[in-house]
């Protein structure tokens, strides 16, 4: 076997095998989903993240709280899992149940508040997904 072809066919199996992954990262209160996921550029929501991320992907979410369903549309594998981590120095809190409030009184110790009908939606509704 000539060299060239040696070489050619090693070069073909590293590159094949070897996977590019990608790190996407999230913050509530900065990020916007129509950034592109970096350090400067974060997501918003883990779910656009989520959606994109692919096996060997890493997403970083920064501290907060992120009330929202995330649904992963790609699997890793298991040499190639899809990572989500929290940042270093502060709390994740991933909640699915949106936050109500302008609660009022309404007689003796009962509260009440108006929530919109979107909230029973089934894409806002984890019991439903």
């Amino acid at each position: 076997m000539k060299l060239s072809t040696a070489f050619g066919i090693l070069c073909f199996s590293f590159f094949s095998y070897s996977v590019i992954s990608a790190e996407y990262v999230v913050c509530t209160e900065k990020g916007s989903d129509e950034n592109d996921g970096t350090v400067e550029k974060p997501f918003k929501t883990i779910q656009k993240a989520a959606k994109i991320a692919g096996p060997g992907d890493t997403v970083v979410v920064r501290p907060g709280v992120y009330r929202e369903t995330v649904v992963p549309s790609k699997s890793g594998t298991k040499t190639s899992p899809i990572l989500f981590k929290a940042a270093d120095g502060g709390n994740v809190i991933i909640n699915g149940a949106e936050e109500i409030k302008d609660w009022t009184l309404d007689t003796g110790k009962i509260y009440k508040a108006t929530i919109p009908l979107l909230f029973f939606d089934s894409s806002h509704n984890q019991a439903m997904q």
